[in-house]
């Protein structure tokens, strides 16, 4: 099992800077780091993984949208929630890339209630997500998609500072 730390730099409730770093347990040595900024029309990044060369890549992804990494996207999806619950309409979707993907892709939030949304993105994963008043998590009920299991609920915790 591989430890990821993220770092995640926000302006206007946007990612404008991201970097993950993948270790061995119990190693300082990065198996993999991957540091991208997203511009006003682009996501350019280099990955450096194990000894080789660092590869630099660019995504034209327009600004605003939501950048996840796929092994931890919901402290990600919780902003884009939050600002579907701020908001006036029913629905809201967005532009969305996952780091290291060859370009973006969409995900597609539905109020369910007061306290749940629909969350659906082009990985054909389906959640529904129960929310408190401004949109945080509290839980989450896989539908479709990836967990294997749709029966079980997980348990969200994000970091909040």
């Amino acid at each position: 099992m591989l430890q990821r730390h993220f770092i995640y730099d926000l302006e206007r409730g946007a990612v404008s800077h991201f970097v993950m770093v993948v270790t061995p347990p119990g190693s300082t040595t990065p198996t993999q780091t991957i540091e991208a900024t997203v511009g006003a029309d682009s996501l350019r990044g280099t990955t450096k993984t194990g000894d080789g060369p660092a590869k630099s890549s660019s995504v034209a992804l327009p600004a605003g949208a939501v950048v996840v990494a796929s092994s931890s996207p919901w402290s990600m999806y919780e902003g884009a929630i939050m600002r579907l619950v701020a908001g006036k309409s029913d629905s809201l979707r967005a532009t969305m890339y996952f780091i290291g993907s060859d370009g973006a892709q969409w995900l597609s939030l539905h109020k369910l209630g007061r306290d749940s949304v629909s969350l659906f993105n082009e990985h054909q994963d389906q959640f529904h997500v129960r929310v408190d008043k401004t949109g945080h998590v509290l839980g989450v009920l896989p539908i479709a998609g990836t967990p294997s299991s749709p029966s079980s609920a997980w348990r969200i915790s994000t970091c909040r500072r």
